[in-house]
C-alpha cells in the first residue's frame, strides 16, 4: 500500500468515526464526503474521501462518485465550494433523499477543503450554527484537519462527471387512482401486483433487463451497457421490451381483470447513468438476492418528466432529450421505432 492510500484509509475512518458521532445525536444523519478543488483554475470539484453509511434505505454509493468532477451546476457541493456565502439544502441529484449542509475547512498548505454532511430529507434537521458548533468541537475532526495536510489528490484519476452506462425504462399504470375507486383498491392492488410480478418482471429478465424499482402500479427496468456495441444492443432490447409490453397488456387485462378493459399504460425511456450492487441474500428467504439500484444524472428525474408529458388516454411511449439524441445519432434506430413502437409518443 502507497503512503498516500494508507492516508486516505486513515481519513475515511475518521470520516467513520465522525459520521458514528453524530449520527447517535442526530436523526437521520447518513454521513459525510470531503471535497476539494480538483484542479487549480478548473471550476470543479472531486469528492477525495468518503464516511457515508451504506443502509438499506439510502439509496446511495458515494465510492462510485470517487474522483468525478463535479460542477456547480450539477452538485450542490461544487456550488457550495464556490460560493462566497454558505449553502445548504436538498441534494441536485437526490433531491427528495438528502438534505446537506457543507463546511469549510482550510489547510496549513492554504488549501480549501469542504465537508458535506448528508442527512435524511425527512428527518429533523438541525440548524446550521448549532450543527457547525458541535462538529468543530469534537477531538475527529480536529483529527480531520490534522490529516488534511497530507493528502494529495492524484489528478490521473479524475473522471469525467457522469457517463451513461444504461436504458432505464418505466411502466405504469394510466389514471390508477380512478380505477382503484372504480373496482376497489384491494381489487386494484392485486392487479398492480400481478401487472408488475407476472408481465413485466419476466419480459424484463426475456429482453435483457431486470427490475431494479417498484412503484405502486409501475416497475422500473434497467438495461445496462459496458459500451457503444452494447448501448446500440441494450436499447434494442428496451424498445423490445416496450414493444412486447404494449402489444401484451390489453390480452393480459382480458385475462385477469375484465373491468379494466378500458384502462391503458404508460411507459417512459431516457439513457443515463445509474449504478448497482447487490445486497446479501435475505436469511427469511434464501433464495432471494435483491439488487438495489444507485442513480446519478438526471436519468430517474427525465424518465419521470417524459411520463408526466405524455398523454393518458390511450397506450403511449415517451422518450427522453438522451435516448432521442442517441437515436438522432443513429438514424437507422430511429426509423425502426414506429415498427416497435408503433403508437410511440415522442417528445
Amino acid at each position: 500500500m502507497s503512503y498516500q492510500q494508507d492516508i486516505i484509509e486513515q481519513t475515511e475512518i475518521t470520516l467513520a468515526r465522525l459520521r458514528q458521532k453524530l449520527s447517535s445525536s442526530h436523526q437521520g444523519y447518513r454521513g459525510l464526503g470531503l471535497y476539494t478543488q480538483s484542479k487549480p483554475g478548473a471550476g470543479k470539484i472531486v469528492m477525495a474521501v468518503h464516511g457515508e453509511e451504506h443502509e438499506d434505505d439510502l439509496m446511495r454509493v458515494d465510492r462510485h462518485v470517487l474522483y468525478r468532477e463535479l460542477s456547480p451546476e450539477n452538485s450542490i457541493a461544487a456550488a457550495a465550494y464556490f460560493s462566497e456565502d454558505p449553502i445548504d439544502g436538498p441534494s441536485y441529484m437526490f433531491p427528495d433523499q438528502h438534505y446537506c449542509i457543507h463546511m469549510r475547512i482550510r489547510d496549513s498548505r492554504d488549501r480549501i477543503w469542504m465537508v458535506q454532511h448528508i442527512f435524511d430529507r425527512n428527518a429533523p434537521i438541525p440548524s446550521r450554527d448549532t450543527f457547525e458548533q458541535e462538529f468543530y468541537t469534537l477531538a475527529e475532526t480536529q483529527t480531520l484537519i490534522n490529516e488534511l495536510d497530507k493528502i494529495d489528490i492524484d489528478t490521473a484519476r479524475i473522471k469525467d462527471a457522469y457517463a451513461p452506462n444504461a436504458v432505464l425504462v418505466y411502466c405504469d399504470i394510466n389514471n390508477s387512482k380512478d380505477w382503484a375507486h372504480t373496482i376497489g383498491f384491494n381489487r386494484f392492488e392485486d392487479f398492480c401486483r400481478a401487472f408488475r410480478h407476472n408481465l413485466l418482471d419476466p419480459l424484463a429478465r426475456q429482453h435483457g433487463g431486470y427490475a431494479v424499482k417498484y412503484e405502486g402500479d409501475g416497475l422500473s427496468v434497467c438495461f445496462p451497457f459496458d459500451d457503444k456495441a452494447s448501448q446500440r444492443e441494450k436499447t434494442r432490447q428496451a424498445l423490445s421490451f416496450i414493444k412486447n409490453v404494449e402489444q401484451k397488456f390489453t390480452p393480459f387485462v382480458s385475462e385477469h381483470e375484465k373491468k379494466l378493459k378500458s384502462c391503458s399504460i404508460k411507459i417512459a425511456a431516457d439513457i443515463g447513468e445509474v449504478f448497482t450492487y447487490h445486497l446479501p441474500r435475505s436469511d427469511r428467504d434464501p433464495a432471494q438476492t435483491p439488487i438495489r439500484i444507485d442513480h446519478a444524472g438526471d436519468v430517474f428525474i427525465t424518465v419521470r418528466q417524459a411520463l408526466e408529458t405524455a398523454p393518458r388516454h390511450e397506450n403511449t411511449i415517451a422518450f427522453g432529450s438522451a435516448f432521442m439524441a442517441y437515436l438522432d445519432e443513429h438514424p437507422y434506430m430511429q426509423q425502426s421505432i414506429e415498427s416497435k413502437v408503433p403508437s410511440a409518443y415522442i417528445r
